[in-house]
């Protein structure tokens, strides 16, 4: 969920606008970004403090929920991938044609098991 904790930080804009530089920074360097994190965060800091056309208060309260749960599916959508895929290394990992199909450029563990699905692993075929 550390990529997607810059989505959740300011799910208002008025929750957005107090957040401080470090606070901008953190979840950009936690996202692996590594030049010009400083500046960038400026930036998204300026953009948060200008003034934009107001909604009434329980419209900005709805979307900021709205966005929060989002990022929450997401995130619990991302750790569910991550999950298959290593239930799936595991799998394929035990068939006994895994090293040639990884042998082939560009297919990895994913991809091999994909490829296998497709064509089958019986030998006498």
């Amino acid at each position: 969920m550390a990529r997607w904790r810059s989505w959740a930080a300011p799910p208002t804009p008025e929750q957005g606008a107090r957040l401080s530089l470090s606070k901008i920074s953190a979840p950009l360097k936690g996202a692996g970004r590594q030049r010009n994190i400083d500046t960038r965060a400026r930036d998204i800091q300026a953009a948060l403090r200008t003034q934009h056309l107001a909604v009434p208060a329980a419209v900005t309260a709805a979307f900021g929920a709205t966005t929060n749960a989002a990022v929450h599916v997401i995130a619990d959508l991302n750790r569910q991938i991550s999950d298959l895929e290593g239930e799936l290394a595991t799998h394929f990992e035990t068939r006994p044609d895994a090293d040639i199909y990884r042998s082939l450029p560009g297919l990895g563990v994913i991809l091999g098991a994909r490829v296998l699905g497709e064509f089958g692993d019986d030998p006498n075929r």
